[in-house]
Order: structure tokens, then sequence, then C-alpha cells
């Protein structure tokens, strides 16, 4: 017997008997108010797929920014000091520390959305990273850093994120 499946809801509501009947999730609990899954993956294979994303390393930012930073013939910076907040580089004689954040991940004005699933989860979730983000500026600052923040869309055209650092760099 094969399934007509024209419209999105029809085709998402296949992939949740799929899901459910097929991998063996027949635990209610985990089955949202609408009774969609809440999740992809079984929580066994969350639990797997979760510890293997790199919290460091992104080619899209970290990686870009230091391939700028050497194009552009910047010197003296470090990657992931044992400094509080976790900034991406640090110019340690300058006290300057660089982030370089995800346009998702910190709410970039421009960029970010919510996902349509999970609404009140992903509010919650990266409220807290921008919280995060206010409080290890202010805690740097407090330590005598200077603190710069460049959005993962400025790495497409570098011009500005360089001048910033330039800027700080000369001052």
């Amino acid at each position: 017997m094969t399934r007509r499946l024209h419209s999105p809801g029809r085709l998402l509501q296949f992939a949740n008997e799929i899901f459910v009947h097929g991998l063996g999730w027949t635990d209610s609990k985990q089955l949202d108010s609408s009774g969609v899954l809440p999740d992809v993956f079984i929580v066994q294979k969350r639990s797997e797929v979760m510890p293997r994303i790199r919290g460091c390393g992104n080619k899209d930012t970290e990686v870009a920014l230091a391939n700028l930073l050497r194009a552009n013939r910047l010197f003296g910076w470090r990657r992931h000091p044992p400094i509080f907040g976790k900034p991406d580089f640090v110019f340690r004689k300058q006290r300057i520390a660089i982030f370089v954040d995800g346009c998702f991940w910190h709410c970039c004005p421009k960029h970010s959305n919510l996902p349509a699933n999970n609404r009140v989860f992903w509010q919650k979730k990266l409220a807290a990273n921008v919280a995060r983000d206010r409080r290890v500026n202010r805690e740097l600052r407090t330590l005598g850093w200077r603190v710069i923040r460049i959005w993962e869309h400025d790495l497409k055209k570098p011009a500005r994120a360089l001048a910033r650092i330039r800027k700080a760099l000369s001052s």
C-alpha cells in the first residue's frame, strides 16, 4: 500500500508515524501537544549526536576570521585562551577579546529567526545566550578588556570587521 503525500501536513503526519512506530518511540510524554515529535532523533540517538557538535573551530566563523587575520598580516592573537567568557580570539598584550557570533545562536538583528517547532524552548535558549553574551561583555570590560563582537554575516564582507579590529589595536 502506497500513501499519497501531497500536502506538507500529510508528509509530517507520515514522518511521525514512521518515527513513533518504526523506531519504537511510543512514550506519549515525548510527543508535543499537537502530537508532533519535537526532534528527529530518538533520545538515545540525540545523546550520541550532541557531544559531536563542535563548540569551537566552526569553519564559517572562527576559521574564517583566523584566515582573514593571517591574510591581512594581523599577528599576536591567540585562539581560545583560558579567559572568562571563552573568547574566540585574544590579543593579550592589547587586552582585546574577540567573539565571532553565529547569527542564529546569538540572535543577530538582521538574520536571526526562531524555529517554528518548539518555540518556547528556543525563545528561552536564545534569550539565555544573549543574556550570557551581555554578562560576559560587562565582566571582561570590568577586568580591563576591550570586547569586539563580530557577526557571522560580517565575515562575508570583512572590511568593516577588519577596520574595527585595526582601530582597537591602534588605540
